[in-house]
Formats: C-alpha cells, sequence, structure tokens
C-alpha cells in the first residue's frame, strides 16, 4: 500500500471582476452580478456585459398595489 502526500493542484481559468456601471452619473462597483443599494427599493440583475453598448434601464412604481390599499380602506372611495 502506497500512500501519496500531495494534493491536487487546481489553476484558475480567468480572474473574475467587479461589475462596473453608472446609475444617474454615479459610477457603482459591485462584486456580484447582483446590485442592490443603486436605486432605492430597485435589485438590479446584471445577465451580460457588452463594454462598447449602453443599456437603458426603466422603472416606474406599482400604482395599482397603492390605489388598491387606499381604496380598501374606505369601501365609498372614488375610484381614480
Amino acid at each position: 500500500m502506497t500512500i501519496s502526500n500531495t494534493s491536487p493542484q487546481f489553476t484558475q481559468a480567468t480572474q473574475g471582476t467587479n461589475a462596473l456601471l453608472t446609475v444617474d452619473g454615479i459610477p457603482i462597483s459591485s462584486a456580484s452580478n447582483t446590485v442592490t443599494g443603486a436605486v432605492s427599493g430597485l435589485t438590479i440583475n446584471l445577465l451580460g456585459a457588452d463594454a462598447n453598448t449602453d443599456v437603458t434601464l426603466s422603472a416606474t412604481p406599482n400604482t395599482s398595489t397603492i390605489e388598491s390599499a387606499i381604496i380598501s380602506l374606505s369601501p365609498t372611495t372614488t375610484r381614480w
């Protein structure tokens, strides 16, 4: 019986880099592809990268949830 005391050797194919993006002119760096805190209440999932392509992201509030909450306060509330 032969016992070897060698560990497997691993090589890193490429070193990861932080995601870099700009939100409203403010540069942001993220260690992951899920960015939180750049816009209050919004999570940005980065799915790909192309340094030569600008991406525009738009978000609007979910007003139907707010409207439903207001209407539920009073059954006589007029619907907008």
